[in-house]
């Protein structure tokens, strides 16, 4: 709830006449991370089937024994209104016949996670103190099957203390829906003297049913405040998408949603907690980082570590400047996971290595062909970005030679230059291969593990396969997304291992990673240009401004704090178990995949001043340029929503069969025909 919010209810509660102020507990007092009730579960399954060795079905069978529970009691004693968690689990000992001592060890193990994940939503907090401090008496009102002695606890937890009365539907075995709860409560307060009239109860909650339309039709003052799950479920880019999908969705996702609903819409020091149809995930690029790039960046982080332990590597060497928002993660997972894996940032660029490329006349004969040379490129930049490890002056002089006088003007005539470039080829190969010299001695001290992966962003692979010659070793290499770039690296024997895809038969569209997602990873500092000798120890030289502009930097480095913050936020909560909260890779790249599909107009003002810029091509655009956003107006958000929330199901027979109808068809009838 927003500040406004809170004043209007801390007026209410002081122009109150009665003395009680009641509460309700979940979704009001305390939050869990979850979007729906028992999303929790999985963390008591996962916790299980490490102790037991071998999967157990804990959340599904629970569900089900809670169900056909429910379904017994109210058909043999219609008054009772709410069953107790030890009925569930004896239905969970009849139904599918688990021993005692296991359904014992479960159910401690359900509340134990019940109440070591509650939260206080820190909004109510405010209010509930409030009540106190002048003088009001407070009671507590909870629909809730877990036992009075766990809710105590999470209670305390919490710091909620000093209530007067707590009326629980598992303690009375009435409920707030059906209204026996609340008459229950009414006679006790007046039995105990507290109140004359049920209009003496001002009542504070979030269900409009349980917490406001049955209290107020028994005579109780009710307030209704916002719950953040609701909010965040009708927010722009949610509520379109997600919200009619909630029961497809795995429950360690759910987790991540419940959490970011609090943080987005229980914020009392914001002003506009109201979802608003102007941006879609926030107006800042912190907000952006934190809601969209966390979930993503976190699973990434997780998938590194799961594939380091299946394949003995006990080092990661990022690359940079890809690697900087990653390795920063990592390096706050790892330790809590108890992982012996070591981080190191390596300085790297295709502009500091480029003479890899330099092997032959051919190469320089082809030079516009491996890298386009792209419009408005100037001679000197073409020789800083591509042949800073040959003496300027010499390429310069042979470019006034054939006519190129203006070495700041864009090539006119590419092939003059190429023609240029080949008459002082000599001295460009013998400095290229001076140059690679002194690379090899830099970077071979520094990956000299032969245990050791190393990450890039991507797309192609020439940083991998430049080091690799350099150390005359194939290294192997993660990546967040395979161009076809990788095929000739994978079929040549490397190790490529991509996040999102697979180098031969990619499970993204290519259209829905653009240049938009590098602001998630990269440094928002200066890129490297090129290796350099100092009192006899090599160093790296770097750019004099930040490789996203000098404004675009501030922008880039807020969006990686909101990453960070959410990173932080969540090993607070969850400590070891963040282990626990790894969905499908490209779910987790759903809210991404949503951004740069319907981005608007002020998604793409956050993109502003960030500028783009590739020193070997020459390229240089601002982010909010058209070019790297693929909104479809033709299209629904909704039902082109639902298509991306499918794609952590798509598999590459899957994008066949949607591209050609008869194969789809002869498809259906071979595998799914009607059996007679």
């Amino acid at each position: 709830m927003d500040g406004a919010e809170m004043e209007k209810i801390k007026e209410a509660i002081e122009n109150h006449n009665g003395k009680i102020v009641s509460f309700d507990i979940f979704d009001t007092l305390i939050f869990r991370p979850e979007l729906e009730s028992r999303d929790l579960f999985f963390l008591v399954e996962a916790r299980i089937k490490e102790e037991l060795g071998k999967q157990f079905p804990f959340s599904k069978i629970r569900r089900a024994a809670e169900h056909s529970a429910r379904e017994k009691l109210y058909a043999q004693n219609p008054a009772k209104e709410e069953i107790l968690l030890g009925e569930i689990y004896e239905e969970l000992i009849t139904r599918y016949g688990i021993s005692t001592e296991l359904a014992d060890h479960l159910m401690n193990t359900e509340q134990e996670i019940e109440i070591k994940y509650c939260r206080p939503r820190l909004s109510a907090q405010e209010i509930y103190k409030y009540a106190l401090s002048i003088g009001k008496k407070i009671t507590l009102v909870s629909d809730m099957y877990l036992p009075k002695e766990t809710i105590l606890k999470q209670l305390k937890n919490c710091k909620y203390d000093n209530f007067t009365k707590f009326y629980l539907s598992s303690n009375y075995e009435l409920s707030k829906h059906k209204g026996g709860l609340w008459d229950f409560a009414i006679n006790d307060l007046k039995n105990s003297n507290l109140i004359d009239e049920p209009r003496d109860i001002l009542h504070v909650g979030d269900n409009k049913w349980s917490d406001y339309e049955v209290p107020s039709r028994l005579g109780i003052n009710s307030i209704s405040i916002h719950n953040p799950k609701n909010l965040f479920l009708s927010s722009p880019a949610i509520g379109k998408i997600v919200s009619d999908q909630i029961k497809l969705l795995p429950q360690e996702f759910k987790f991540i949603l419940g959490f970011l609903a609090n943080h987005k819409f229980d914020n009392h020091l914001n002003d506009d907690v109201v979802p608003h149809y102007k941006t879609l995930f926030g107006d800042t690029p912190y907000e952006l980082g934190f809601q969209a790039g966390g979930m993503f960046i976190l699973n990434f982080a997780l998938w590194m570590y799961s594939e380091c332990k299946a394949r003995n590597y006990d080092e990661i060497v990022f690359l940079s400047r890809d690697g900087y928002t990653l390795k920063n993660v990592c390096d706050k997972i790892f330790p809590i996971l108890g992982a012996n894996i070591k981080t190191q940032y390596l300085p790297i660029s295709r502009r500091a290595i480029y003479a890899t490329n330099v092997q032959s006349l051919v190469d320089i004969c082809t030079i516009e062909l491996k890298h386009p040379v792209k419009q408005g490129m100037t001679p000197r930049m073409l020789i800083e970005s591509r042949f800073n490890f040959v003496d300027f002056d010499v390429i310069a002089n042979s470019l006034y030679k054939h006519g190129v006088n203006d070495l700041d003007s864009p090539i006119e005539n590419l092939q003059t230059v190429v023609d240029a470039l080949t008459a002082c080829s000599t001295t460009i190969l013998e400095a290229a291969e001076t140059e690679r010299d002194k690379l090899a001695k830099y970077y071979s001290p520094v990956l000299k593990n032969k245990n050791a992966v190393l990450f890039d962003l991507g797309y192609h692979g020439s940083a991998q396969r430049a080091l690799s010659e350099l150390l005359d070793r194939k290294l192997p290499c993660f990546y967040f997304y395979g161009h076809k770039g990788l095929v000739d690296l994978y079929r040549e024997g490397f190790i490529v291992q991509c996040y999102l895809s697979h180098p031969e038969g990619s499970y993204l569209q290519k259209q829905l990673v653009t240049e938009i997602v590098e602001t998630f990873f990269c440094s928002h500092g200066p890129s490297v240009t090129r290796i350099t000798q100092t009192n006899g120890s090599w160093e790296p030289e770097y750019e004099q401004t930040p490789g996203w502009g000098i404004v675009g930097a501030l922008k880039v480095a807020q969006l990686q704090e909101g990453i960070f913050d959410f990173i932080d936020e969540l090993i607070e909560m969850l400590n070891k178990d963040v282990r626990h909260i790894y969905v499908e890779p490209s779910l987790s790249y759903l809210f991404l995949e949503i951004l740069i599909k319907f981005g608007g107009p002020s998604d793409k003002m956050l993109f502003s001043d960030i500028e783009y810029e590739n020193a070997i091509t020459g390229e240089r655009q601002d982010l909010s340029s058209a070019r790297y956003w693929r909104y479809n107006k033709s299209k629904s958000k909704t039902k082109m929503g639902k298509k991306l929330l499918k794609s952590f199901e798509r598999s590459p027979i899957a994008d066949l069969l949607g591209k050609n109808q008869m194969l789809r068809k002869t498809y259906n009838r071979v595998f799914y025909r009607k059996v007679s």
